[in-house]
């Protein structure tokens, strides 16, 4: 923790309340220099009562306004979670929160008085030994389990489901239960005619007849309206999971890719299906 980089941030107008609140939490993580924030998005959001998708469009919003910067990723219990830096300069810059204080006024007509460099006792100097530790040290803060991360892993389909189903609940939730569904096979396109075929059902139903989004998805409930004949969907081939977690760790779709179970990844390795360093990146640890 920063006590500098906190009261800098605490004096100045980031323009939202949100905002200030999220730069303040990374600065209470931060070295002097702004440097060493990794806390996750899923932490923050719990700790400042806000949502996570509030949490990720307020983080874009002031690394567009050129407060905070990416500077890599770091491993974590869970996979990986992104390093921040907070701009001091940047942030020095903007409008204060008091202007009238910020004026350095000399009231006393004292001139200048240096400090003198006398020691008491008249003793030596004793300086102590500099421990080389980090304030934000690793593993103090690790990423959350959450396979929804980001809004740019989640699945593009997932927006459909959720505007087809007739009880749309807890999102976090749902997309969490969808990219499960996925990962273990089942065909995105196969899951919403099912959503859109449950919402024509149960037209008129009241919605506590209604199952949750989050429950029909654990149920696997869109094989009830599959097709006469059709196993599409139904994420029983194995040769089709392989394939489908082949093609996530591949194309970097972290929110599926991450159910990967250890020894399924390692033999797409030995397969050369993927990399060692495309696992990693989707949070698969191998």
């Amino acid at each position: 923790m920063s006590n500098i980089v906190s009261a800098l941030v605490q004096k100045r107008k980031v323009g939202s309340p949100t905002r200030k609140g999220i730069l303040m939490f990374m600065a209470s993580c931060a070295s002097d220099d702004g440097s060493g924030v990794w806390t996750s998005k899923a932490t923050m959001a719990r700790d400042l009562e806000m949502g996570k998708r509030t949490v990720q469009v307020s983080i874009d919003d002031l690394a567009k306004q050129g407060l905070i910067s990416e500077v890599g990723t770091r491993r974590c219990a869970h996979g990986f979670t992104i390093e921040y830096r907070l701009n001091l300069h940047a942030i020095k810059a903007l409008e204060p929160t008091n202007p009238e204080r910020s004026k350095v006024a000399d009231t006393t007509g004292a001139g200048d008085a240096p400090v003198q460099d006398v020691h008491s006792t008249h003793a030596g100097h004793a300086p102590q030994d500099v421990q080389d530790m980090h304030p934000n040290r690793p593993l103090t803060i690790q990423e959350p389990v959450c396979t929804a991360d980001a809004a740019q892993h989640t699945h593009p389909a997932f927006d459909k489901l959720w505007k087809a189903y007739p009880r749309p609940k807890d999102r976090d939730g749902t997309e969490q239960a969808f990219a499960k569904a996925v990962a273990d096979g089942a065909d995105p396109a196969a899951i919403i005619a099912g959503a859109k075929a449950y919402a024509a059902e149960n037209k008129g139903n009241g919605s506590m007849y209604l199952k949750h989004s989050a429950n029909w998805l654990k149920a696997r409930a869109w094989l009830d309206h599959a097709p006469a004949g059709s196993s599409q969907g139904n994420g029983t081939s194995a040769d089709a999971i392989k394939a489908n977690y082949a093609r996530a760790i591949a194309n970097g779709h972290a929110s599926v890719a991450r159910h990967c179970p250890i020894p399924l990844a390692l033999e797409l390795i030995a397969a050369n299906a993927v990399t060692p360093d495309q696992c990693r990146a989707v949070g698969v640890s191998v």
